[in-house]
């Protein structure tokens, strides 16, 4: 039988997109269970790989803060993070429905003249943050 793979901190920081500094302040904070110290020679588990993966994703894409990625992280099992980290497997393309938005309600937001922001009305709370973000950053001063 194979030993388990494992990694050492640099290729944990390729693989996540996380820097080494990253890993070991997650490390710190008990995201992340701490490795058995080895020196130079540390490795890290799958665990462990899995674990700031998800801590990359939640930030990322889910715009989470640190205790909240904690909270959510100590509730999850190893399946759940994995499921979570990992794509799921391409199946067959969902036919388009060219009406599916027919009929859905849009504002529209002139950041300079000849261009302009549109937002469905039923947007959520983050989508209009961030045009509200983007008018602030890029709109014209009147």
């Amino acid at each position: 039988m194979a030993a388990p793979p494992t990694y050492r901190i640099r290729e944990l920081a390729r693989i996540t997109g996380l820097t080494v500094r990253a890993i070991r302040y997650y490390v710190q904070l008990g995201l992340v269970p701490r490795p058995k110290p080895r020196g130079v020679a540390t490795v890290y588990s799958r665990e462990q790989l899995l674990r700031l993966q998800a801590i990359a994703h939640m930030r990322k894409r889910e715009r989470l803060r640190l205790p909240a990625v904690k909270r959510r992280l100590s509730t999850m099992t190893l399946e759940q993070i994995e499921q979570l980290v990992t794509p799921p497997a391409p199946g067959p393309a969902a036919p388009v429905d060219p009406l599916a938005n027919k009929g859905a309600r849009w504002d529209r937001i002139e950041l300079l003249p000849g261009l302009e922001l549109c937002v469905r009305t039923d947007a959520t709370t983050l989508v209009r943050r961030l045009a509200s973000e983007i008018l602030a950053g890029y709109g014209a001063t009147k």
